[in-house]
């Protein structure tokens, strides 16, 4: 197995590894009772509200990570990696206010939605074949954003 496969190996297992995370915290109902009085109703806004600034974060950090000035492949295919890892991380926390609101509480409406916005989250920045990906991974034929705006590139 080369290199390039080994990585996404890894990216693979990690995607996973948070998909079965969220689906845990989604079960976690017939596991933990959840608090005898509602949730305060400003607690859960606040939440909500942190947890669309989190869907939102999840597209943009990673984004604002990989346009960083690299000094080499090697540092711009790690960075790519971090990225990832960040936004994912990011799509998982969501669910984390699910678990937290349900404990509070907030009932299981609450943490199967957020479940299920991380998921789908999650599930749009899935891993991607490195030679295929614009996310600067190392590999043959790999690109970046910067072979976007080459000018010896034709289209079409």
């Amino acid at each position: 197995m080369n290199e390039s496969q080994n990585k996404r190996g890894t990216r693979q297992v990690v995607w996973f590894a948070l998909l079965g995370s969220i689906a845990v915290y989604a079960a976690m109902p017939m596991l933990i009772p959840s608090a005898e009085e509602p949730a305060d109703s400003v607690i859960v806004m606040a939440l909500a509200a942190v947890a669309a600034m989190t869907g939102f974060a999840s597209f943009v950090v990673p984004g604002i990570l990989r346009r960083m000035p690299s000094k080499s492949a090697e540092e711009r295919a790690a960075r790519s990696f971090q990225a990832l890892l960040i936004g994912w991380v990011l799509c998982e926390t969501i669910a984390v206010y699910g678990l937290v609101l349900y404990v509070l509480g907030a009932g299981t409406t609450w943490l199967w939605g957020l479940s299920a916005v991380a998921f789908a989250l999650l599930g749009m920045q899935s891993p991607r074949d490195p030679e295929v990906s614009l996310d600067g991974a190392s590999g043959a034929g790999a690109m970046d954003s910067h072979d976007l705006a080459r000018s010896d590139i034709k289209i079409g």
